[in-house]
């Protein structure tokens, strides 16, 4: 054990390549290593018994914005797809009040969670991290800003990076404790750095 958390070691078998031909195994063996008291609940994880929830809704906005970052995400249209391909979409639909996501009666799962697309996606618009300019065929293609970059690659909270773009250029000691805890206030300063860098480019 390591603190509270339990030891995971899992160990594959390597890839066997030969030429324009590659084939994996498809077993393996995973050990894991906890309190007693928490042998039952693995067994039961390891033997199926165990119902997986997912956790996507509750950074759902960083995730749209590291996979526009990428190019898999290029307009709301593909958002939608993406995330009704999703196993949240799956699990929203047979537990919906894990996730607190009610419907209005006349509305489809689908369309409720292409609202999440449609909110998520405003969030990063407002945030600047993200800008939406309109396409050849009249939608809207999503592209990541420098700043939603910056928020990707050092998997910064959309709404730590809110606060960030949301100082003044000049931010008083007082304005900055106020809105960052010490942890938050060392990612500042990285961040600040570049921000720095992409102002400097710009001019």
């Amino acid at each position: 054990m390591l603190g509270s958390a339990p030891v995971w070691f899992v160990r594959f078998s390597p890839f066997h390549s030969h030429i324009h031909h590659f084939q994996a195994d498809k077993d393996g063996i995973a050990l894991i290593f906890c309190e007693e008291q928490l042998e039952a609940k693995y067994r039961a994880l390891v033997q199926g018994k165990t119902i997986l929830e997912s956790s996507l809704h509750a950074n759902l906005s960083e995730h749209l914005n590291s996979e526009i970052g990428l190019g898999t995400i290029r307009s709301i249209s593909t958002a939608k797809e993406w995330l009704r391909g999703s196993f949240l979409f799956q699990r929203i639909r047979k537990n919906p009040n894990y996730y607190a996501v009610g419907k209005n009666e006349n509305q489809t799962w689908e369309e409720r969670v292409d609202d999440l697309v449609i909110q998520s996606v405003e969030k990063l618009r407002q945030t600047q991290l993200v800008e939406a300019p309109a396409d050849s065929s009249g939608g809207e293609e999503l592209i990541s800003t420098d700043y939603g970059d910056i928020m990707s690659k050092l998997y910064i909270k959309q709404s730590t990076m809110g606060l960030i773009l949301a100082l003044p250029d000049r931010p008083t000691l007082r304005e900055i404790v106020s809105d960052f805890c010490p942890t938050g206030l060392l990612l500042l300063m990285f961040t600040t750095r570049k921000l720095e860098m992409i102002s400097a480019a710009e001019e």
